[in-house]
């Protein structure tokens, strides 16, 4: 017991590594757990993979590898995603 006490009072979800599955477990259980999302797992999914898909268009243009990319700091990661949806805001 003591090995799960941080999940203790979730029940583990089976995903079976498919990516839309995982963001619907994780985003059920940030539900579950505190109640803030209110996006659905689709649309967060579409979100995720329009930011990927703009991410590998501007750093290709910056001469970004897809290794460079794939392999990103961290904080120059999130620094990307904050200006991402500033712009996306802004539109």
């Amino acid at each position: 017991m003591r090995a799960i006490s941080d999940i203790n009072g979730f029940d583990i979800k089976f995903h079976e590594n498919e990516p839309i599955k995982v963001v619907r477990a994780v985003r059920n259980w940030f539900v579950e757990a505190v109640g803030l999302i209110k996006e659905s797992p689709t649309a967060i999914w579409d979100s995720f993979c329009e930011f990927n898909a703009d991410l590998l268009t501007k750093k290709e243009k910056e001469n970004f590898s897809q290794d460079d990319i794939d392999f990103m700091p961290i904080p120059e990661l999130l620094m990307c995603m904050r200006a991402w949806l500033i712009k996306k805001e802004e539109a």
